[in-house]
């Protein structure tokens, strides 16, 4: 996990405003996290809200979201989606919402390690 850690802290620190990338399940328990200050959007009750967002718009007959952005005054989280785990970027209002959500790419290889590990456990449990 110390190698995923510094995976995601190198891409949190070469991409301008990104301030945390945030692995967690469907429900927002985080599995693992870039070095960043606790605060108020790493909590696992603000990550889950975002994600039950991405449900309901599929329930809408949209289809499976691949990423939701969401703006705040401050910030903007950019969701990708990869059905069990999902990825949250905590970034400044002033980041590229299209460099965030080009991550996707990046940060693939490392989502199906922690899903095939989280497989794994599930099934040996």
């Amino acid at each position: 996990m110390d190698n995923a850690r510094k995976v995601l802290n190198g891409i949190a620190r070469n991409v301008e405003h990104l301030l945390a990338i945030i692995i967690t399940d469907r429900d927002g328990v985080p599995m693992l996290k870039s070095d960043y200050p606790s605060d108020v959007t790493t909590r696992p009750q603000f990550l889950s809200v975002h994600g039950v967002a991405l449900e309901q718009a599929a329930k809408l007959g949209f289809g499976e979201a691949e990423y939701a952005i969401f703006y705040y005054n401050q910030y903007q989280l950019v969701l990708l989606n990869y059905q069990t785990v999902m990825v949250t970027l905590v970034a400044t209002s002033d980041a590229n919402s299209g460099q965030l959500v080009g991550l996707s790419t990046e940060l693939e290889p490392l989502v199906k390690q922690l899903r095939s590990c989280i497989g794994d456990v599930v099934h040996n449990a």
